[in-house]
């Protein structure tokens, strides 16, 4: 999986795997890179009526652009409901929560986010 640059506009991600859903998608700034956390929807999207889903099916994947992204099992995370969440992996933390317009790896701020559900 890696981040294909694109120099008229917004970089895209290659190579989730197949029947994944992407949770987020952004970059955290040029020395640190970009993010995406992904996974099975049946195990990582909150079902009818529930108020968040526990994230153990899920991956982070960590990477500059053009070059291959390291992946991290999440160690322990939730997806809401309400939309966002959080992640805990090897490699750092993550938070996403887009009502309140915070994305934060390791409490750094996101530069941009792509894609957040």
């Amino acid at each position: 999986m890696k981040v294909q640059s694109n120099p008229d506009g917004d970089p895209s991600l290659q190579g989730v795997p197949e029947g994944n859903v992407v949770l987020l998608f952004g970059g955290i700034d040029v020395l640190r890179g970009y993010c995406a956390i992904f996974g099975p929807p049946e195990k990582c999207l909150p079902k009818g009526g529930w108020t968040y889903r526990e994230l153990f099916s899920a991956k982070a994947g960590f990477g500059l652009p053009d070059k291959d992204m390291e992946i991290y099992e999440v160690k322990h995370g939730h997806k809401y409901s309400e939309g966002g969440g959080w992640v805990e992996t090897e490699h750092g933390n993550v938070s996403f929560f887009p009502k309140n317009k915070r994305f934060t790896y390791e409490g750094i701020p996101f530069e941009k986010v792509f894609v957040v559900i």
